[in-house]
């Protein structure tokens, strides 16, 4: 992860997910999340608590 694009990630003591805005194809009721410490991506159920951190495209 760049540091200087997404700085300050604070681990949560299990690493540092965040939600994506991707849902799982197979099961849709599942949204992605990434471990900003270690690039690991797995999903789970909308309203599991994760962090989210807002971007914009140009």
């Amino acid at each position: 992860m760049n540091s200087t694009v997404f700085p300050a990630v604070t681990d949560f003591g299990e690493g540092a997910p965040y939600w994506s805005e991707t849902h799982f194809e197979e099961m849709p009721q599942l949204i992605y999340f990434i471990d900003f410490l270690d690039g690991a991506v797995d999903a789970h159920s909308e309203g599991f608590a994760l962090a989210v951190r807002l971007v914009r495209s140009e």
